[in-house]
């Protein structure tokens, strides 16, 4: 009768190894598979989001819609938006582009809020998650914080290019309505908005909404997946202040804002004026000219008013 070899140590060990090996491939793929397709989700929620935009524009006179409204503007312009159960929202809550642009979503919550994982609540009933690390918000925020419905105002899944798309309005009054600029060897002042889609220079290269988060000043650190939204978004620089910049590919917050995020991988989902969307790199996230439509160089610059 033959006598059975059996397996030595170092033969177990070679086994074991390859099995591990063929795991370690197998759930890379796995990984890289799934981020794909939460990928394509976050992509399709955007589309929508940038499609309501666009018809926000067709219904109201080629108007882009405002990037962000304070209470005070909204009082004084004598505006009022409506929740899903068509109760009037708090101003606080609408000063934000969300609960202005939902009518046209059909007060959808996926689109707005499909990165929350699950999610479980109607639109009327979202609330402000606080995640570790926030800063703190902007205080026009303390009163929409607290309410139903806070969590679509301050924490969308996507930010909107708000300076510079419809103009931020403060008292009545839009930031950067007076900025001066240079273009080619001429001085220009204001223009640095664009208020209707005509004017829009280069609709295709134009950001109109960036996945983002709101960040205080240092690195920003995976998992980034795990980070809520925020109802806005700024290039690097803002009129004058550095908000941001890119080391060895890493961003760096300066100053407490609203900063892109790539979700679900190491590219930003952006969605742009003329309706198209994409993943960007941060480092084309870095020019100027992706979110403003005069900006002529990659260092263009202007003053705050």
């Amino acid at each position: 009768m033959p006598k059975r070899r059996a397996f030595t140590l170092v033969e177990m060990l070679i086994v074991v190894s390859i099995i591990g090996l063929l795991l370690g491939i197998t759930l890379s793929a796995l990984s890289g598979a799934q981020k794909r397709g939460m990928k394509t989700r976050e992509l399709n929620r955007l589309r929508q989001v940038v499609l309501a935009w666009t018809m926000y524009s067709g219904q109201s006179g080629e108007q882009v819609l405002p990037g962000f409204l304070d209470v005070p503007t909204q009082t004084t312009w004598g505006v009022n938006y409506r929740n899903r159960a068509g109760a009037d929202l708090d101003r606080s809550l609408s000063q934000t582009y969300s609960w202005r642009l939902l009518p046209f979503l059909d007060f959808n919550l996926d689109p707005m809020m499909g990165h929350r994982d699950p999610v479980d609540m109607s639109i009327d009933e979202s609330d402000f998650r606080v995640p570790p690390g926030m800063p703190a918000l902007p205080a026009e925020f303390d009163t929409a914080a607290t309410l139903p419905g806070a969590g679509a105002a301050i924490e969308p899944g996507f930010g909107y290019n708000a300076f510079y798309l419809g103009g931020w309005w403060t008292n009545s009054v839009m930031v950067f309505g007076d900025a001066r600029y240079t273009e080619g060897t001429i001085q220009q002042r204001g223009k640095v908005v664009s208020r209707s889609t005509s004017h829009i220079r280069r609709p295709s290269e134009i950001n109109c909404f960036v996945s983002s988060t709101w960040r205080a000043p240092g690195r920003l650190n995976e998992p980034f997946d795990l980070l809520e939204g925020f109802g806005w978004c700024v290039p690097p620089r803002l009129a004058e202040t550095q908000v941001w910049s890119l080391t060895d590919g890493a961003l760096d917050v300066l100053s407490t804002q609203a900063v892109p995020l790539p979700r679900y991988g190491s590219t930003v989902s952006v969605g742009f004026c003329d309706g198209h969307t994409g993943n960007n790199s941060l480092e084309n996230l870095e020019d100027p000219r992706a979110w403003i439509g005069n900006a002529s160089s990659r260092t263009f610059q202007h003053t705050t008013n």
